[in-house]
């Protein structure tokens, strides 16, 4: 298995939902388990932006910590609304450097699904942002 097989298969094979975006927040990737939370398959994920996918105010709240990804990691929980719902993540986004350009990558993982992930949301209040890196180890992930 060659190295981006092997990447592939890595990233499809979590439930934590895996992007990369671009300077202007457009999606250059999506693995399935985020694509399935959109409500789209990978393939639709790529060039849409927060506004394509989630109501505005939340769009809005979502570009504004892009922007602040740019100059440093940072790690938050929010309430989000998705097609299947609204759902509690936990969201770790981080600059991606690369030679002459830019991209943001992000994890996030859907809080409330099992005891391990309850006792993380006790611990991050929605909007309380985490500026360490990679996590805070405090948090039991």
């Amino acid at each position: 298995m060659s190295n981006p097989d092997l990447m592939k298969a890595f990233f499809e094979c979590t439930d934590a939902y895996l992007y990369i975006k671009d300077a202007d927040g457009r999606f250059l990737y999506m693995n399935k388990a985020g694509a399935a939370a959109l409500g789209l398959s990978e393939a639709e994920c790529v060039g849409k932006t927060a506004y394509d996918v989630i109501p505005k105010d939340q769009a809005d709240e979502e570009t504004r910590l892009d922007r602040e990804a740019r100059v440093e990691p940072l790690t938050i929980t929010k309430l989000i609304t998705l097609p299947g719902g609204e759902r509690t993540l936990y969201d770790h986004k981080f600059p991606i450097p690369l030679p002459g350009r830019f991209r943001r990558g992000g994890r996030r993982h859907r809080l409330g699904r099992d005891r391990r992930s309850e006792r993380a949301s006790s611990r991050y209040r929605p909007g309380i942002v985490d500026r360490h890196f990679p996590r805070s180890p405090s948090l039991p992930l």
